[in-house]
């Protein structure tokens, strides 16, 4: 059974999770990832087109 400790403790945590830096847009910050993720697959199948 968790704690009120706990439970603040974690109220805290998603907040700030779910709060974006300041000036920084969530969105591209994906994109970025993906673009990222999807460079390193192609680059280890690279015979692979059209991910």
């Amino acid at each position: 059974m968790p704690t009120r400790a706990a439970d603040t403790e974690q109220a805290m945590l998603d907040r700030v999770m779910n709060t974006a830096a300041g000036g920084i847009d969530p969105e591209r910050t994906i994109v970025r990832i993906w673009q990222h993720t999807l460079t390193a697959i192609q680059s280890r199948n690279p015979h692979r087109n059209g991910l």
